[in-house]
């Protein structure tokens, strides 16, 4: 049987088990309820866009786009691009041609076989990644498709072909927005593969142009010494419309988003045309 001196020991030693118990626990409990502040972006993003054409006509827009790593290296993989267009800025696909999505899709070493005027834009792009710890750059590309008129979608087909051969084909959408803006152009960018066990590459830089004419064609009839002529009327519409008035700048905004989970912005304003 223990002596009193040892029973008198343990019941203090007990309560010290608790209280250090309780102290952890409420230390845990702390270490789950207190926030973690967001990694900062590691991406630096530089915005260049350009209307040409003339004022209340057809015109273009161009959207350059570089982006590099704040750390140095490979930048995260961009997965999203988004450009606010200026207000004013208008574009209408109403008698647009459109491709088929599969057409797009099972075209591979040539660019797709798609009605005449459904390619709305094209533009470029520099990529870089690491393969085997040696750096990769390619060049590749784009152009885009019209695929739909209601909501305006298309797809980006791009071709690359050296160092690593490959086609990707990605879509986005045109969707109208509020002032300051006149609509919204994004593109969602897939991962971009380049050899097994490697990372994905990463965009470095970017050039969009939307825009131009395409032919349309319609007929017309009028009356003529008392009888009914009909007639082919061809004209050209245009894709892209620049604002029939211009104030001394327009603003703009762009946003990406990237693999690691973060996002940067870009904003400022564009000299008329």
């Amino acid at each position: 049987m223990p002596s009193s001196s040892s029973a008198r020991v343990s019941i203090p030693f007990c309560a010290e088990l608790r209280a250090a118990l309780c102290l952890l626990l409420a230390a845990a409990a702390a270490a789950v309820v207190v926030p973690v502040a967001p990694a900062a972006a590691a991406e630096h993003l530089t915005v260049t866009p350009s209307l040409t054409g003339r004022l209340g006509g057809a015109g273009t827009l161009g959207v350059d786009v570089a982006i590099a790593s704040t750390l140095g290296g490979v930048p995260s993989p961009l997965t999203q691009l988004r450009f606010e267009v200026p207000a004013g800025a208008t574009y209408h696909f109403a008698t647009t041609p459109v491709c088929a999505l599969k057409v797009i899709e099972s075209s591979s070493a040539e660019p797709p076989r798609c009605p005449s005027g459904s390619r709305i834009g094209d533009g470029s792009a520099a990529v870089e990644g690491m393969i085997a710890g040696a750096p990769l750059n390619e060049a590749a590309t784009l152009e885009l498709y019209l695929t739909s008129r209601s909501p305006v979608r298309y797809e980006v087909w791009t071709r690359a072909t050296t160092p690593v051969q490959q086609t990707l084909v990605f879509g986005g959408v045109f969707v109208a927005t509020g002032p300051p803006y006149g609509g919204e152009i994004s593109v969602a960018i897939p991962p971009i593969p380049t050899v097994p066990g490697a990372p994905d590459a990463s965009i470095v830089s970017l050039d969009l142009t939307v825009g131009g004419e395409h032919p349309v064609t319609s007929r017309t009839t009028t009356r003529r010494g008392g009888r009914t002529v009909s007639r082919t009327v061809r004209t050209m519409d245009g894709l892209f419309d620049l604002p029939r008035r211009c104030p001394a700048v327009l603003p703009y905004a762009a946003s990406t988003t990237y693999a690691d989970g973060t996002s940067v912005g870009a904003s400022g304003r564009l000299a008329c045309p």
